[in-house]
């Protein structure tokens, strides 16, 4: 009997210390900093568990509040990445730790933004983030839920704010390009102003109810690494540079190609040469193309790219998974329509080539703008016909002006081209995309043609 006791006893130690180290039952997050999150400094076990893909929520939470209550309150803190958006509790006493409210959404994964519930919400709100805020960050890559739609709107979304953030969202499927159709004209119907919408080619669908999809890098690159994986193209240098490409980001390469084809519109208007002496050339000797749509005009990428969406790499029976080559002209068109997009090059710092065409850097700035310090750069510093990348958290936006005209695309935005007379309207429309719309850091270059 007393050797069973003691038997019992020896697995009840175990099976506690098992429990203990795992975290399950320690009430001190400095355990779980140091076993789960391999991190003993405060600062750096923040950052392990707000980032930690596939550590139970609850030892999250306890190495959270752990960490926050050691760490240097001197010391102001920096996220990297959150992994699942934070609870209201953890949300609130990072917010009270000195965390920028929109940086909760901002750099939480995008996949997460379907969690967001009303209790968080609500956090977010009283904390000063305005619905929409909230919700320009959650449609970047997701159609938000019938219930997170209801919640914003009960605390202040107005319906233009609505359908100018649906417009701007990522749709690359069928699917969701249907339900973001649905949420246009619910929103129209609610007394959302089409007017206020500066996209033509947008407003254009929208009248004609036409579907459109957004443009995405990942689209571009799962579809060619399909390209260059199965199709034995494994040998082909062009599509391997395609790839290499697109793995180091697309909004760039889209930007300047965006860029040179408002160049070419006004300044080469009648430099046009074949289709068929273009794609018999090197691609970088291609200019304007007398079909239409014209080789680097908006026609000619959106076309190619509606092309490439609908393409959905599967043959018809799903069930055996098998990738579904497309044709032989529809492969050479994908094959040209990319070597376009990454055939801009920048030989060094201050020049950017394009179609054998060489820009040179005139102006480059780094700083924090306001609405009217960018609207006063882009009045007094660029002039007409100038190509300007703005640079805001990584991601490559252009701005271009011709005789009182001005226009913006976010090349990752299904809204396309944005067009106004008003340069500070234009400017506006830029920071309604960002985060903090009162100041924001940018870089900017403004490239000339090299006479």
């Amino acid at each position: 009997m007393n050797q069973n006791i003691k038997n019992l006893v020896k697995v009840a130690i175990s099976v506690f210390f098992l429990l203990f180290t795992h975290g399950l039952l320690a009430d001190d997050g400095g355990e779980i900093c140091s076993t789960t999150c391999k991190e003993t400094d405060p600062d750096k076990c923040l950052t392990a568990a707000l980032d930690g893909y596939g550590i139970p929520k609850e030892q999250k939470e306890k190495a959270i509040k752990w960490a926050l209550n050691n760490r240097d309150h001197t010391k102001g803190i920096t996220i990297k990445s959150i992994c699942g958006l934070p609870s209201p509790e953890i949300a609130q006493l990072l917010i009270d730790n000195g965390v920028a409210t929109i940086d909760l959404l901002k750099k939480a994964f995008t996949g997460d933004y379907n969690n967001l519930t009303r209790e968080l919400g609500e956090v977010l709100i009283k904390n000063h983030l305005s619905p929409k805020d909230i919700f320009e960050r959650m449609t970047f890559h997701n159609l938000p839920t019938k219930d997170q739609i209801e919640f914003l709107l009960e605390n202040g979304l107005d319906y233009t704010s609505f359908l100018k953030s649906i417009l701007k969202g990522y749709c690359y499927t069928k699917e969701l390009v249907e339900q973001r159709g649905k949420l246009i004209y619910w929103a129209l119907a609610n007394g959302a102003s089409l007017s206020a919408i500066k996209y033509p080619a947008a407003v254009a669908a929208i009248n004609k109810r036409e579907l459109f999809i957004g443009q995405s890098q990942y689209i571009f690159y799962d579809k060619y690494g399909i390209l260059n994986h199965n199709y034995n193209n494994d040998d082909d240098p062009e599509v391997a540079k395609i790839v290499k490409a697109l793995n180091n980001g697309l909004c760039q390469f889209l930007t300047e190609i965006w860029l040179y084809s408002k160049w070419l519109q006004y300044s080469q208007p009648d430099k046009d040469i074949s289709t068929e002496t273009c794609l018999s050339q090197e691609l970088s000797e291609c200019r304007l193309s007398t079909v239409t749509p014209p080789l680097y005009s908006q026609e000619w990428f959106d076309d190619n790219l509606s092309d490439l969406i609908a393409w959905d790499c599967y043959w018809e029976d799903r069930r055996w998974g098998h990738w579904a080559p497309p044709s032989a002209d529809k492969l050479a068109k994908f094959k040209n329509f990319a070597l376009a997009i990454v055939a801009n090059k920048h030989p060094d710092d201050n020049t950017l080539v394009m179609d054998n065409k060489k820009f040179k850097k005139k102006h480059s700035v780094q700083k924090s703008f306001t609405l009217q310090t960018l609207t006063e750069f882009l009045k007094d510093t660029v002039n007409d016909d100038e190509l300007v990348s703005i640079v805001s958290d990584g991601h490559y936006t252009g701005f271009f002006k011709h005789k009182g005209n001005y226009y913006y695309r976010d090349p990752l935005s299904s809204a396309g081209e944005y067009y106004d007379t008003s340069l500070e309207k234009t400017a506006e429309e830029f920071f309604s995309s960002q985060p903090d719309s009162t100041a924001t850091t940018l870089k900017l270059d403004v490239y000339a043609i090299e006479i």
